[in-house]
């Protein structure tokens, strides 16, 4: 899975009436430090929520290849005893038929019979070896599968509220729209429509971004009330497009269904 900040950084710039334009965004430096602690701790926590059902999986898997081992090494400890005690039996049973072919058939034959046994004993000792480890890995991908939803949905859970925090700051709107800026070199004029929390914000940008680039066209920065936090509409001479932080949530939605 992509790291979860890099994909919060990226968000879509959609051009109305055509395809999708991307561009990266990247928090602001402005951010407040108790927002970034925040973001730190929800990232921990996710980790520590993830690495703990991994931990847990791979125990789970690490028994089960114990048991096998430990079910094979009886099965050859058994296989040894059987061999000995073969090997015993024809030689005792041998000797009593009184005579050297008696000798050598009642040997031969009892000891192929303790063999036949103790192979017989040894493979089903590694049947039951390998039915264990297989069961088990197959509980193991059937863990993992049960959780795989419940940690994509904490991911979830964590981006929208790092989402939350992040268009509350006045400035998280000024990388997509200097980037667009950027772009638009070429138009003449360049209007920026926001809602109240980033109006004044983006205003006082403007002159700088002009002389930064240089921009030789017109910026011109609207109040819009009907926007929502987080969202920007940028017009130019190619077009309107939409700027928004939920798009990026979006491509996280994306992302992660793709993963199944």
């Amino acid at each position: 899975m992509q790291s979860l900040y890099k994909v919060i950084k990226k968000s879509s710039v959609v051009r109305q009436g055509e395809e999708k334009i991307k561009t990266n965004y990247k928090k602001p430096v402005s951010l407040e430090k108790e927002i970034e602690k925040e973001k730190e701790i929800e990232e921990e926590n996710s980790k520590k929520f993830i690495d703990s059902y991994e931990n847990l999986a791979r125990n789970i898997l690490e028994n089960a290849r114990k048991k096998s081992e430990e079910f094979l090494s009886k099965a050859y400890a058994e296989a040894e005893v059987v061999e000995e005690e073969a090997f015993k039996k024809g030689h005792e049973e041998g000797f009593h038929k009184g005579s050297e072919e008696g000798k050598k058939s009642g040997y031969e034959e009892a000891y192929e019979a303790y063999i036949e046994k103790g192979k017989n004993a040894y493979e089903e000792m590694v049947q039951k070896s390998n039915k264990l480890l297989l069961d088990t890995e197959a509980q193991y991908n059937s863990y993992l599968k049960e959780k795989e939803e419940e940690v994509r949905n904490l991911v979830l859970t964590i981006v929208e509220e790092v989402l939350k925090h992040e268009v509350k700051d006045k400035s998280s709107m000024n990388e997509i729209i200097y980037e667009k800026l950027e772009e638009s070199k070429k138009s003449a004029t360049f209007i920026v429509k926001s809602n109240t929390n980033y109006y004044e914000e983006i205003k006082a940008k403007s002159e700088f971004w002009k002389n930064q680039l240089p921009y030789r066209g017109e910026i011109f920065v609207i109040e819009d009330i009907s926007l929502k936090d987080g969202e920007v509409i940028i017009e130019t001479e190619q077009g309107k497009v939409i700027a928004s932080l939920d798009t990026a949530l979006d491509k996280i939605k994306e992302l992660l269904i793709n993963e199944k």
